[in-house]
């Protein structure tokens, strides 16, 4: 072999030699250490995991005890508490003008008198009344429209009184509409309680009646 031959043979293999040789190691970490191991489990576990479970169990779970179990049993057990009530009614009504002649006249008073009672099942010991009403633009009803008793036991048949003035432009052969009502005194007090000293709720059938202007 000549030396120019050798000393080329020997060139090339240094060359060869010397050359860095590609390294696995970089190819194994870019394909398994941030892509499998980051992307795959840290990521993806938590969004599947921490917050789908949070709203499945946490949020639904108030919603459908909470709320719905205070709405469904509070407030319907309180409206369903009982009152203690009695009936008081007007059983009769008699009606007299003021001269006795029998012509309730316009600028006449008129004398009403009415039986009212306390039908029960309950006793009123607190200002129990009768409410005399009229729906006439005609007829004064004086400042007394409620009549009011001390009390009244079931089975008490009392006597109620007013007197109304009839309107002095009222016309000729006007019918005036009455209506007498069972209430108390104050209508606006609580009642019925069987826990407070509270008197009975009442309850009324209103008694209907008429009186012509002549």
């Amino acid at each position: 072999m000549s030396l120019f031959r050798l000393l080329a043979v020997l060139s090339f293999w240094m060359l060869c030699f010397g050359c860095p040789a590609s390294s696995p190691l970089d190819d194994d970490d870019s394909a398994s250490g941030d892509d499998d191991d980051d992307s795959a489990a840290g990521d993806d576990d938590d969004s599947a995991s921490g917050d789908d479970d949070d709203s499945a169990s946490g949020d639904d779970d108030d919603s459908a005890s909470g709320d719905d179990d205070d709405s469904a049993s509070g407030d319907d057990d309180d409206s369903a508490d009982g009152l203690r009530e009695t009936e008081l009614v007007a059983l009769s009504v008699d009606v007299t003008d003021a001269n006795g002649d029998g012509v309730w006249s316009s600028g006449e008073a008129l004398n009403i008198t009415a039986e009212v009672t306390n039908q029960g099942p309950e006793d009123v010991g607190h200002y129990p009344a009768f409410l005399l009403e009229s729906d006439s633009p005609f007829v004064d009803l004086g400042e007394a429209p409620l009549f009011v008793f001390f009390g009244m036991a079931v089975g008490d048949v009392v006597i109620a009184q007013w007197q109304v003035v009839a309107d002095s432009n009222a016309p000729a052969s006007e019918a005036v509409n009455f209506s007498i009502s069972g209430t108390l005194m104050d209508a606006e007090q609580p009642c019925g309680s069987t826990e407070k000293f509270e008197p009975p709720c009442i309850t009324t059938t209103p008694l209907l009646f008429t009186a012509v202007i002549e």
